[in-house]
C-alpha cells in the first residue's frame, strides 16, 4: 500500500486519513480474507499510473480489472454475494457485491482510495444495491464494471428508490475505521463488526438535482 501511494502521480493530494482507511485495509466489509495487493498491484497499478489523473485512472481500471481477470455479473451463477476476489475470479461471476469488492480492492492496490456503498433495499422492493465510490477531493461513485463516466450510473436518476426515513432505504458507505453505526449487510444480517457512514443525505442531495 505504501509503495503503491508513493508510485502514484496524484500521491500529493491523499490525506493521511484517507489513506489510513481506504487505501491500507485489506478488506472491504465481510468477505473472505485473501492476499490480494501484491498480486493486484503487479497486475494494475502501472496502468493506472499511465492515466494523468486519479479519476481518469479509475474509469480506466474499471473496464481493464475485469477484462483482465476474466470475471462478469450474473445474479444465480454467482456461488454467494459477498465473493472475495479470489472467489470471484475462481467462479467467473459475481454479484454487484462481489465485482464491487473486486473493484475496491484492485483500486487501493493502485493506490486509488475506494470504499464499497450500498442500500439494503430500494424502496421500490425491487431488491439491493452495491457499488463503489473513489475518494478525488470528494466522493464520486463508480459502478463495478460498468462502462459509465465517473459519477454515473444506471441508478443515479432514481432519487426516488431512496428514503433518508427508513433505515431500509438509506444508502451506507463502509468504513474500516470503527464508527458508531454498523454497516446493514443484507447477506450477512447479524454481523456486528463492519462498520458504515451513513450516506443517504448526499446522495440524495444530489440525484435530486438531476
Amino acid at each position: 500500500a505504501h509503495k503503491a501511494i508513493a508510485e502514484a502521480p496524484w500521491r500529493k493530494k491523499i490525506p493521511e486519513e484517507i489513506f489510513l482507511n481506504y487505501i491500507l485495509p485489506y478488506a472491504q466489509v465481510n468477505e473472505r480474507r485473501d492476499d490480494w495487493r501484491r498480486d493486484f498491484y503487479q497486475r494494475f497499478a502501472a496502468k493506472a499510473q499511465e492515466a494523468e489523473t486519479l479519476s481518469r485512472a479509475a474509469v480506466l481500471l474499471n473496464k481493464d480489472v475485469f477484462d483482465v481477470l476474466g470475471v462478469q455479473y450474473h445474479a444465480t451463477l454467482r456461488p454467494k454475494p459477498d465473493q472475495s476476489p479470489y472467489e470471484s475470479m475462481e467462479a467467473g461471476y459475481a454479484s454487484c457485491t462481489g465485482l464491487s469488492i473486486l473493484y475496491a480492492d484492485a483500486l487501493r492496490a493502485a493506490g486509488i482510495p475506494a470504499r464499497l456503498v450500498a442500500i439494503p433495499q430500494w424502496k421500490d422492493k425491487s431488491g439491493n444495491h452495491t457499488w463503489v465510490e473513489l475518494w478525488d477531493e470528494g466522493w464520486h461513485l463508480m459502478g463495478a464494471a460498468e462502462s459509465t463516466a465517473l459519477g454515473e450510473s444506471w441508478f443515479a436518476r432514481h432519487a426516488d428508490n431512496i428514503d433518508p426515513q427508513n433505515p431500509l432505504h438509506r444508502i451506507y458507505a463502509a468504513s474500516f475505521q470503527k464508527t458508531d453505526l454498523l454497516m446493514p449487510l443484507v447477506w450477512d444480517p447479524d454481523n456486528s463488526y463492519v462498520c458504515g457512514i451513513d450516506v443517504t443525505k448526499r446522495y440524495w442531495e444530489i440525484l435530486n438535482k438531476e
